[in-house]
Parts: structure tokens; sequence; C-alpha cells
């Protein structure tokens, strides 16, 4: 009975090892099934970071392909716009060779023009026997004269007497009527009328610049040839200061004057000499100048 006893109490002490144990398993299953959901957790991480990482990568690839594809872009448009910007300096070159090749034919078509100042304009009025009468009463020239063409300049203004501009046929026949002016126009009674060149407008402008250079200079009793839009002062080229200088790019590079030879005596006497009117002064007089073109009367 003893025995029966004892083997009964083994048998609870193995049940109650086999109930512990199994609580044991069931916890460690739960356990284990709570690492399970972990490490599925983990594994989806580990895959999102993987996709993740790829995507990086792959926009890095893009980004690097993209990098290179703009900076060979970019050698292209340096490439283009350097030949953008030579084309542009040739271009620049050409509008400043055909200016001053506009500006010659300009002035050469102009060569043989007189512009006429201080003619009474009556309404009706042949503009060449004007002329060809001014130039026989006033300059005392008696041969006749041709023109190619003899019209007032600009538009009709009420109260405004215009110019008359002539092109002479010869410029021979030019030349003696400019120079007449010198001796003939003088005096009070001829202080209106003017007579001088015609020049394009460009010019017109720097010999405006130049003249109170060409006056003050003359006041000096020094040697002062204007030749267009070139001043000589004893037989030195001036030249304006920047400040007063034409523009670099539209007028100084139209007539290069520095490889223009200073003209001789003679032909600045001949060709460059200009034409006051004087006022009374001592039995004679000087006049002021007046003109349109050269900016005063008979200048050249």
């Amino acid at each position: 009975m003893e025995k029966m006893c004892e083997k009964l109490n083994k048998l609870d002490g193995i049940e109650r090892k086999l109930s512990n144990f199994d609580l044991k398993i069931e916890k460690v299953t739960s356990e284990v099934s709570v690492l399970k959901v972990a490490v599925n957790e983990i594994e989806k991480s580990v895959k999102f970071a993987s996709d993740s990482l790829d995507e990086n990568e792959k926009r890095s690839t893009e980004m690097t392909n993209t990098l290179k594809e703009l900076k060979e872009n970019s050698k292209r448009m340096e490439a283009e716009n350097s030949k953008l910007v030579k084309e542009l300096c040739k271009t620049k070159d050409r509008i400043k060779d055909l200016r001053k090749d506009h500006l010659e034919l300009q002035t050469r078509s102009m060569r043989d023009n007189l512009i006429f100042h201080g003619l009474d304009e009556i309404e009706g009025e042949d503009c060449e026997s004007v002329l060809s009468n001014f130039i026989k009463e006033k300059l005392k020239i008696e041969d006749t004269c041709e023109f190619h063409r003899v019209h007032r300049l600009g538009r009709k203004t009420q109260g405004k007497q215009r110019p008359i501009v002539a092109k002479f046929v010869l410029y021979k026949q030019r030349e003696i009527v400019r120079k007449a002016a010198f001796t003939e126009l003088i005096g009070e009674e001829n202080r209106k009328y003017g007579i001088n060149e015609q020049y394009p407008r460009e010019i017109n402008e720097r010999r405006k610049k130049l003249y109170p250079y060409y006056k003050s200079a003359k006041r000096q009793q020094k040697r002062a040839q204007l030749v267009m839009d070139r001043l000589y002062i004893d037989g030195e080229l001036f030249h304006l200061n920047d400040a007063e200088s034409d523009d670099d790019d539209s007028e100084s590079d139209i007539m290069d004057t520095q490889s223009q030879p200073v003209p001789s005596s003679s032909h600045l006497s001949a060709s460059a000499q200009e034409f006051h009117p004087r006022y009374p002064q001592r039995g004679r007089g000087r006049g002021r100048g007046r003109g349109r073109g050269s900016g005063n009367r008979g200048r050249k």
C-alpha cells in the first residue's frame, strides 16, 4: 500500500512537472510567435529599405546622367555662344565699314554742292534763275554756271527763308563761286548772305564741336584750317577731349583721321578757308557766321 502511495506521489510529481513543462512550452511558443511577427516586420523594413536604396541608386544614376548631359549642353552652348560673339563682332565691324562707306558716298555725292543763305524767297520762283542772278550781281561772276539741280532746302515755313542748295556740273565752277564769297560778300549790305559747302549730318555735328576751337586758334593768330570734320592747327591734327568727342562706335570710326596725312598749306588755303561777312568797322566790318549745313557762313 505504501509502495502504491509512493508511486502515486511520483506520478503526481511527474504530472505537475509535465504541466509546468506544458506551460513553459506554451510560453515559448507564444514568444516564438511574437518573434516571428517581429522578424516579419524587420524583413518588411529591410525590403522597404532595400527598395528605397534601389530607387535612390536609380535616381542617383539618372541625376548623374542628367548632370552629364547638362555639362555637355553647357559646353556646346559655350562653343555656340563664342561663335555667336565672334559673328557679332564681325557684324559690328561690317556695320562700321558700311556706315563709313555710306558716309563717304554721301560726302562724295555732296562734293559739288553749295548752300546759299539769305536769298529772298518768292512764291513760284525759279530757283536756278534766282541763284544765277545772285552769282552775277553779288559775286561778280559773268561766266554762266551750269547746275544739275537747284532747289530750296527743307519744307516751306511761314516767315522763314529757306536756303538754296545747288549741285554744280563742274567742281571748278563751284570753287570759283565759293572763293568769290571771301572777296565779294563783304560790308553791311551783304551781311545776310552766306555760302557754305554741304556735308552729311554726322560731319556737320563734328564740325560744330570743332568750330569753337577753330575760332579760338584764329584769335591766337595761329594757322587753323577746318577740313571737313578735321581741324588742323599749325599743321597738327587737333583732337577733342573724350568728353567732347563723338561716340567711338558710330562717328570717330567713320573717318579715320589718324591715317589721313596733314594737308599742305596750298591745299588748305584752297579748300579750307572760312568766309565771314564783315560789319562796318574802320571803314570795313566783320560779320557773324550764319549758315545751314556747316553751321557758319562760307565755312569749308
